[in-house]
């Protein structure tokens, strides 16, 4: 199958960035979401560049930055910066943090531009999702190829051919022959996620409650006002969402033989391979452990993204006549921080549904850790892609 990389990457590079349809922008992010699962570092070589040229060049003409709050309705003059927005998402989607390392400075570009600058929602939107995207690429810890098999057995072309045989088995992650290589964050990907932390999330705190203020002072708020405040609240969301692998949730560490009783006790932990043949302690899958001083710095900021997630509730309790988009968006805000404390889902449970559902890649911490065959799906639509491509084209 590598014979055809190269003109698999040819056909979608050409297809992606020679039309920009808004009815089509879920279809190409597809498309580009598979073409990275399958080969990341070429994706973003032909894709990334580009996202991130023409989206300097929308917001330098002034594309986005008309307040909306439409969840039904886009601009048609916002559809070349939706479309390479929403690829450069797509990009960044479950993606290695090493590869994007690489592209840094220009992925820190684009998202300040789609989260200060653009004012409509769409716009917006995919920028807190890139943010989130990025983020979670640097600081996940998963293993470093999507395999549930060992190396001889995924190289075989018995495996190639009845590969949905072994859905569903449980191997021994200890097994020699199985040879599990873990993705742990480097120092590089670490400072990274702590520059997005730093110059993106940790400001938003402070915008988000000086806004409040200034809202509660006006007699009547604009409609350009409720945009940024929605503005604000999503991007906040979607940063501390992103912070979910860089430390564990506040309290006491629950100890490990109660934490694999509770597991395998539950009523979606049947099956659940035992905690202690991961090899990793009850912290793992995060980047700073408990009193660290990173561990420190991410409390901190959840701790004040909570109170100000809770100043922004009360606020769009008491102006009930106002935008309900802000209410939904300052309820999630609030579930999200106080209720979830940035982490969505406990570690071990996403690895046991990894493994419950015979998975051929999984993440912890991760929205994508419970999709079945995530990895063998995207192959399969890469595959299949590359076979419409090519029969329309010629």
């Amino acid at each position: 199958g590598a014979r055809y990389h190269p003109m698999v990457a040819r056909l979608i590079t050409e297809f992606a960035t020679s039309i920009t349809s808004l009815s089509a922008v879920g279809g190409v992010s597809k498309v580009v979401s598979a073409f990275a699962g399958a080969l990341p570092e070429l994706a973003l070589a032909n894709l990334l560049p580009r996202c991130c040229e023409h989206i300097t060049e929308e917001v330098a003409n002034g594309v986005g930055q008309t307040p909306s709050l439409s969840r039904f309705t886009r601009s048609h003059a916002d559809t070349t910066l939706i479309w390479y927005a929403s690829m450069l998402a797509a990009l960044t989607e479950s993606q290695d943090g090493r590869p994007l390392l690489k592209y840094k400075e220009q992925l820190l570009h684009a998202i300040e531009q789609l989260v200060d600058t653009c004012q409509s929602r769409h716009v917006y939107s995919v920028g807190a999702r890139l943010l989130y995207n990025t983020l979670a690429a640097l600081t996940r810890t998963a293993p470093a190829r999507g395999r549930s098999v060992a190396e001889d057995v995924w190289n075989s072309a018995e495996f190639r051919e009845n590969h949905f045989r072994y859905w569903g088995r449980h191997p021994d992650v200890a097994d020699p022959e199985f040879a599990i290589e873990w993705h742990v964050p480097n120092a590089d990907e670490v400072a990274f996620a702590q520059e997005l932390m730093r110059r993106i999330v940790e400001p938003r705190i402070g915008q988000l409650s000086a806004h409040i203020d200034a809202l509660a002072a006006a007699r009547e708020p604009s409609s350009a006002d409720s945009v940024t405040l929605h503005r604000l609240l999503v991007t906040l969301r979607f940063g501390i969402r992103g912070l979910g692998g860089m430390a564990p949730p506040p309290g006491a560490p629950i100890p490990d033989d109660a934490l694999i009783d509770a597991l395998i006790e539950g009523d979606d932990a049947n099956g659940m391979p035992a905690r202690r043949r991961l090899g990793l302690p009850v912290a793992g899958g995060y980047v700073f452990a408990a009193g660290s001083a990173g561990q420190i710095e991410v409390a901190d900021i959840r701790r004040r993204a909570a109170e100000v997630a809770g100043k922004a509730l009360e606020f769009v309790e008491q102006r009930s006549e106002g935008n309900v988009e802000n209410s939904k968006a300052a309820i999630l805000l609030t579930e999200t921080a106080v209720c979830h404390h940035a982490t969505e889902r406990s570690t071990f449970a996403s690895v046991r549904r990894t493994w419950d559902y015979g998975i051929d890649g999984f993440a912890l911490d991760s929205s994508h850790s419970i999709m079945p065959r995530l990895y063998a799906e995207r192959r399969a639509q890469l595959t299949h892609i590359a076979r419409q491509l090519h029969n329309t084209r010629f």
